[in-house]
């Protein structure tokens, strides 16, 4: 993939970058306590992020290219038989223990985080994509859609009877989402650290911040000014 020019507008993707991510960021904390209509909100975020043509992530990154993500995402794998082999599963998605920590392999591409399995339909592999786009663009994420899959058609036919019931099915998002954070932690602190800047309008203060960016009232608000 060619990488998106950088222009003006890189400023705009920078601000949007930071705050999709402290969005994604909430709605991840404790999914148990929240409802589906949040979790749902959390794939059309991933979908900006990783999904959309020149992802955003893409647009950020074309202007700080050093930057490296690191996405710890432990694969799905199938439980461990507990006598039940012969039970047909029409859905087995991962739960929490699909957040990895420092000892997992790292992911640092997009590509590559798209295609990891996080769960089985029909004995078939769901990789992380497949969830993205369910959940944004047949579940309601972003809109209400018609199934364009069987693995869609699968997932579709379960959530009548889990709403109102249970989320553990959706609350893989928060699960992605995590992941999501936690792998472009670095570009997140780069952003704000250094953002980019008009240098005719956007002037270092004596506090070390810029005024009139888009960042100036966050310093002011972690200074107390």
């Amino acid at each position: 993939m060619t990488r998106p020019p950088i222009g003006p507008e890189i400023m705009i993707a920078e601000w949007l970058f930071v705050e999709t991510l402290e969005d994604l960021r909430r709605r991840c904390e404790k999914p148990r306590e929240r409802s589906r209509y949040e979790l749902l909100g959390i794939a059309p975020l991933l979908r900006k992020l990783f999904v959309d043509g020149h992802t955003l992530v893409d647009r950020v990154r074309a202007g700080r290219p050093e930057i490296q993500m690191d996405f710890r995402l432990r694969p799905w794998t199938k439980p461990e038989s507990v006598g039940d082999d012969d039970l047909p599963y029409l859905i087995r998605l991962g739960g929490e223990e699909l957040v990895g920590d420092q000892s997992t392999p790292s992911i640092t591409t997009i590509q590559h985080l798209l295609k990891a399995q996080v769960g089985m339909v029909r004995d078939r592999p769901l990789a992380l994509r497949d969830v993205v786009l369910y959940y944004a663009n047949a579940e309601g994420g972003v809109h209400l859609g018609p199934a364009k899959n069987d693995t869609q058609e699968v997932l579709s036919s379960m959530a009548p009877l889990l709403l109102g019931h249970s989320n553990g099915q959706i609350e893989i998002l928060a699960h992605i989402g995590r992941v999501a954070t936690d792998g472009l932690s670095a570009l997140y602190e780069s952003v704000l650290s250094s953002p980019m800047r008009d240098t005719r309008m956007h002037l270092r203060n004596e506090h070390g911040f810029f005024e009139n960016h888009w960042t100036t009232d966050r310093y002011r608000a972690q200074l107390g000014l």
